[in-house]
């Protein structure tokens, strides 16, 4: 995820401008000239993509294959309101302007830094969000084996069966489920999703979730899942198996 602006150049002040240029920033070979100039230090091992190292951010530089250069696109990545500088420096060079693709303006200067914290904020609350996974197990326990005791690293579980007869369960239950990918099904509910990774292992043994998201109602397809298999759900972060959609506490530890 990144912060994406253009250096571009417009007739006039620019003012007012949508981000599309005007006037090319040069031909190829001399928007590579002077980049260079402006940072003798960049990255340029790839030809497409040039890449500015900060203290606690970078900028990677979309050079493209375009000649003459209509513009540069820079993805900023990272923190700090220094990257400003390196961002105007450039547009400098080119006797140019920075048009912040987020915002939909031209930035008007180092200190215009509404756009950039704004992305930071935006980035910062969806990363939090997928951080906050919960993982349990579907597991199905031999007989005469307590689920009131602890998942032991040797304990031996009852295999779920053949790949194609897990496979036909999960659609027969979540027929919702996205299976674009055979080996990771999800499931997206309104504020949540859950991962299934079905593998290719056969007979499957067991099938692990991710749950990602809030609201407690996402409870209820994992419990669907079990029931549907016959199968319990194990909560490997609580080390217990789970009772039922009302047992929330190791879920609500996550979130």
């Amino acid at each position: 995820m990144s912060w994406d602006v253009r250096v571009v150049r417009v007739a006039g002040d620019g003012d007012g401008g949508k981000g599309a240029p005007d006037l090319p920033l040069g031909s190829a070979e001399e928007v590579r000239e002077r980049v260079r100039a402006a940072f003798p230090g960049i990255d340029d091992e790839d030809p497409l993509w040039w890449v500015l190292n900060g203290p606690t951010w970078t900028i990677a530089l979309l050079m493209g294959r375009d000649d003459p250069v209509e513009a540069l696109l820079l993805e900023v990545r990272g923190s700090g309101d220094d990257v400003m500088e390196p961002v105007f420096r450039l547009a400098e060079a080119f006797s140019g302007a920075v048009y912040d693709t987020t915002m939909g303006e031209f930035l008007t200067g180092r200190e215009d830094t509404a756009g950039w914290h704004t992305f930071q904020g935006f980035r910062d609350g969806v990363t939090a969000s997928w951080n906050e996974r919960w993982d349990v197990h579907l597991v199905r326990l031999p007989e005469g084996a307590d689920p009131a005791e602890p998942l032991a690293d040797n304990q031996p579980i009852a295999s779920f069966g053949a790949l194609a007869d897990v496979w036909r369960t999960l659609r027969t239950t979540i027929p919702e489920a996205d299976t674009s990918d055979p080996g990771c099904w999800v499931l997206e509910g309104p504020t949540w999703t859950v991962e299934m990774y079905v593998g290719d292992d056969d007979p499957v043994a067991w099938l692990p979730l991710e749950v990602r998201g809030s609201g407690d109602e996402v409870m209820e397809p994992v419990f669907r899942l079990a029931r549907a298999f016959g199968c319990l759900v194990y909560d490997p972060a609580g080390d217990r198996f789970l009772t039922g959609c009302e047992d929330l506490a190791d879920r609500h530890h996550v979130q």
